[in-house]
């Protein structure tokens, strides 16, 4: 059986209560049917200053969006019931509630001891049932969030809890074939892991370039003359983009635009290719070859801090786009951003 009848199996179950087409020798199971013991709630106390003598807390902050324990900072618990919670080699750990309801972690022993906190619950699957890896890339799945979406929905406050999660329907196959399915996606982790770990090299790489290089500590062949420092606003003057809403974007726009959204979505440092265009004719703010676009308002982490050069003049300038237009004799568009 392929990977693609896998994941339609999942796609007609649409996480649901419904019978799904299964592949021969599949069944369908729900969660707490295929675990030791009825999911278990965390211990409720308070985290303190991380401390080597003291048990690792794992909190819902701790858990990172690829599942894995990543805490900013790790801290301890100091309480005299810790040892009843201790997390053990197959469990797995679901959020209960808030914007990360449904987020979950396999404990990894090589995470080191952990104590898990009372806003999660535990499931300890039965490994003759459901293989512990196989159930945690089940709860990543589409038809797994598709699920979560629904069943959280049911109240003012997201929230799933222990007894609720434990109607989660399965779609499994023989435990050889679970772990089979597990391998084969634990090596794409690891692929992708490796993927990421290169590029922050090369992110790095590119970094300490920018650090020599724009610092004048580093100099290219052939350029000696002495570097001078000037204030920015002495040398550029400040203005900002006019109303230009994404509604008034047009697939067959005539009149190029840029939004303040695509500075830190689409463009980089320096602007190539403009992808969208509207129709509108009012008065618009337009752009001038080596201008420098910067976003006012912030819908990302340092997104304030993005800044793009655009070597076209004549370009509809979007509201909250501040504008820095540097004469080119002074400095380089792409060389400020």
């Amino acid at each position: 059986m392929g990977r693609g009848q896998v994941a339609e199996a999942y796609r007609t179950e649409g996480g649901m209560n419904t019978e799904p087409s299964l592949p021969e020798g599949w069944r369908i199971c729900s969660l707490r049917s295929c675990l030791r013991t009825a999911p278990g709630y965390g211990i409720n106390a308070a985290a303190v200053p991380f401390d080597d003598g003291l048990p690792t807390y794992l909190r819902i902050t701790d858990i990172s969006d690829d599942h894995r324990f990543r805490p900013s900072p790790r801290v301890s618990l100091d309480h005299p019931q810790a040892s009843a919670f201790f997390l053990n080699e197959g469990d797995l750990v679901f959020a209960r509630t808030g914007a990360s309801v449904g987020k979950s972690y396999l404990y990894d022993p090589d995470d080191g001891p952990l104590v898990f906190a009372g806003f999660l619950i535990r499931v300890t699957p039965n490994p003759k049932e459901v293989q512990p890896a196989f159930l945690a890339y089940c709860v990543q799945s589409e038809r797994y969030w598709d699920w979560v979406a629904t069943m959280s929905s049911r109240s003012g406050q997201p929230g799933i809890n222990g007894q609720e999660y434990g109607t989660f329907h399965l779609l499994l196959p023989s435990p050889d074939e679970q772990r089979a399915i597990a391998e084969a996606l634990s090596d794409v982790d690891d692929l992708l892991l490796a993927l990421e770990k290169l590029i922050a090299k090369k992110q790095a790489i590119k970094q300490a370039a920018v650090r020599q290089l724009l610092t004048g500590k580093t100099r290219l062949p052939g350029f000696s003359e002495p570097w001078r420092k000037v204030r920015l606003g002495d040398i550029v003057s400040f203005f900002k983009g006019s109303g230009l809403s994404k509604a008034d974007l047009s697939s067959d726009g005539r009149r190029p635009c840029i939004l303040y959204g695509e500075l830190f979505s689409t463009y980089g440092e320096c602007i190539t290719e403009l992808l969208h265009g509207t129709n509108l004719e009012d008065m618009f703010f337009y752009s001038i070859r080596n201008d420098v676009l910067m976003p006012t308002s912030d819908v990302t982490p340092n997104g304030l801090a993005t800044a793009s050069s655009i070597p076209f003049s004549g370009v509809i300038l979007g509201s909250d786009i501040l504008v820095i237009r540097a004469p080119e004799h002074l400095i380089n568009g792409e060389f400020l951003a």
